[in-house]
């Protein structure tokens, strides 16, 4: 199945991986509108439906929010954003 994705999303942090601070927060179940968490690997986003680049941008917060509220370590986005 052909999903639209942004690739691997955030930076590993050091000596953590990214994907392990998303699903141990809890945060891999969230979703803004059509863009949520990958089921299959925590540090990619989906477009589920039509997301648009705001939602994209909410959601990522959203999970750097909760990986800092949880973790004290924040999730350095790969991509770049223009």
């Amino acid at each position: 199945e052909l999903v639209k994705t942004c690739g691997s999303f955030f930076k590993n942090p050091t000596n953590y991986k990214a994907y392990e601070l998303i699903i141990k927060a809890k945060a891999n179940k969230y979703k803004v509108n059509g863009v949520m968490v990958s089921k299959k690997h925590a540090n990619i986003l989906i477009n589920s439906k039509n997301a648009t680049g705001k939602d994209v941008i909410k959601l990522m917060h959203k999970i750097q929010k909760k990986v800092f509220k949880t973790f004290n370590i924040y999730l350095e986005a790969e991509i770049i954003i223009v």
